[in-house]
């Protein structure tokens, strides 16, 4: 393999070591492939393990992973290996809409959150102590910030947290200009991280909600809910049922979230193994293990996911211990080399016959890195420079239709529901002061001009949860 990368980097023999590399890079992307689907295989059992789900969507998908997963272990024809990849890609693709659902509820509860906790108190004797200062409170948030002044990046962080809870105060005006001149920053970016920005605040800030929201007939019918209560109106009663309903919510968000996320982990995983099957010379010891360990627990599955996992087949992660880590520093030190082929060379992979294997190579570099939800068909694009793309132009086009989908917005919703929005645009922004002394007047301005009591005490608690954690 050594060889093979360092011929293919100078240019020589390659004939040979244009297919060498391949099939080594094969070999190793299923080795890893197959040990970590065995270790995320045994996660997902012991999430699901004995219990039982009222979520359609998670049952059918379950069934559908656990179909697919009984091949990864076994050798498979042409026809059925195009078969699998079909199936797989769809599950993938299903897995993630489920996802972009569940996240969108989440971004929706969380502008909500920000709503109740500032009305949360409002049948409370709300006093702000005789000692308490905005002046105070403002240097105290100013240490927190700036105490640590050497890392840029963990200022603009916190800058950011701490604009998100204070008190917002702001003319629709003076917040039509941050956003415009936020947006400004990204002249001299390109197409995707403009739409990446654009996309981002249009999914948090309730301005684009994913589809088949109808998916979980509960989480709709509590938004809907919230947005048609009067938060100027509210009875104590209303603030039990927002506080139930949003924790419960949250608990049951993130817990379908996780085992989701585990679940495309291993479709990715699955995937990959599939893709790389064809190309692989022989199985060693670790894959042997780790082969066993699917089959056990893919029969388990199969019984309903009630028993427990045999302490034989728990005793075999043992052998497993630290081969990913030594499989990934392996795949880090040559998997340039595949960037150096596809820009190079790939005439000379066509005329070799091998440009299926180092387009399954391509796909399974995407499908086993950290972007679970990443498009492998983009993966396949070789990046164009657009020389003619004009960034102001775009930015000024993306600006307008995100004013107007801003203003639409504000007119359908309470102000409490705009601040909450409208404070989120404001801390997704870069860093809008010019320095230290813009940072402390917003933040004491934020409170001085905050004659709500009870709106006050709450961002105060809120600060301080996150100056003290």
């Amino acid at each position: 393999m050594k060889l093979a990368v360092n011929n293919i980097n100078k240019g020589k023999e390659l004939e040979n070591s244009i297919p060498d590399f391949a099939n080594g890079l094969s070999e190793l992307y299923y080795k890893r492939a197959c040990i970590e689907f065995a270790m995320d295989y045994h996660t997902l059992y012991d999430m699901v393990h004995g219990r039982e789900f009222s979520d359609d969507n998670l049952i059918e998908i379950v069934d559908e992973f656990n179909e697919v997963s009984g091949y990864v272990i076994e050798e498979l024809s042409s026809d059925t290996r195009k078969e699998l990849i079909e199936k797989i890609s769809l599950l993938k693709d299903k897995v993630f809409n489920v996802v972009k659902v569940l996240a969108g509820y989440a971004d929706i509860f969380a502008r909500y959150e920000y709503v109740y906790n500032r009305i949360e108190h409002t049948f409370d004797n709300v006093e702000l102590g005789e000692k308490y200062k905005d002046e105070d409170f403002t240097r105290n948030i100013m240490h927190y910030i700036f105490d640590d002044d050497k890392d840029n990046a963990l200022v603009n962080s916190k800058i950011s947290e701490i604009v998100s809870e204070l008190p917002f105060r702001m003319t629709k005006n003076k917040f039509f200009e941050l956003l415009k001149n936020g947006l400004s920053v990204y002249k001299t970016s390109d197409k995707q991280a403009i739409d990446d920005f654009i996309y981002n605040i249009m999914t948090s800030g309730m301005l684009l909600l994913p589809e088949n929201m109808d998916m979980y007939p509960e989480f709709l019918s509590f938004y809907k809910d919230l947005k048609s209560m009067d938060f100027s109106n509210v009875t104590q009663n209303d603030l039990d049922n927002i506080s139930k309903g949003l924790k419960g919510s949250a608990a049951d968000i993130e817990d379908l979230t996780d085992i989701y996320m585990v679940i495309q982990g291993l479709v990715n995983k699955a995937y990959a193994i599939i893709l790389t099957k064809p190309y692989i010379g022989g199985k060693d010891k670790e894959i042997g293990i780790s082969e066993r360990i699917i089959k056990t627990l893919h029969n388990l599955f199969y019984e309903g996911a009630l028993k427990d996992i045999p302490e034989e087949t728990t005793d075999l992660f043992v052998f497993l211990e630290g081969v990913p880590e030594d499989i990934h520093t392996k795949i880090e030190g040559i998997e340039y080399t595949l960037d150096t082929v596809r820009k190079e060379y790939m005439d000379k992979v066509q005329e070799l016959g091998v440009s299926d294997q180092y387009s399954d190579l391509i796909k399974c570099r995407a499908l086993l890195s950290d972007s679970l939800f990443v498009d492998i068909d983009k993966e396949l694009e070789m990046e164009v420079i657009d020389k003619d793309f004009d960034s102001e132009k775009y930015i000024d086009e993306k600006y307008q239709e995100l004013e107007n989908s801003l203003r639409d917005f504000f007119n359908d919703n309470s102000k409490k529901v705009n601040r909450s929005v409208m404070s989120l645009v404001i801390s997704c922004l870069p860093i809008f002061f010019n320095n230290i002394s813009e940072v402390q007047d917003y933040i004491y301005n934020s409170l001085n001009k905050c004659t709500d009591k009870v709106e006050k005490k709450a961002c105060i608690e809120l600060i301080n949860d996150i100056i003290n954690s």
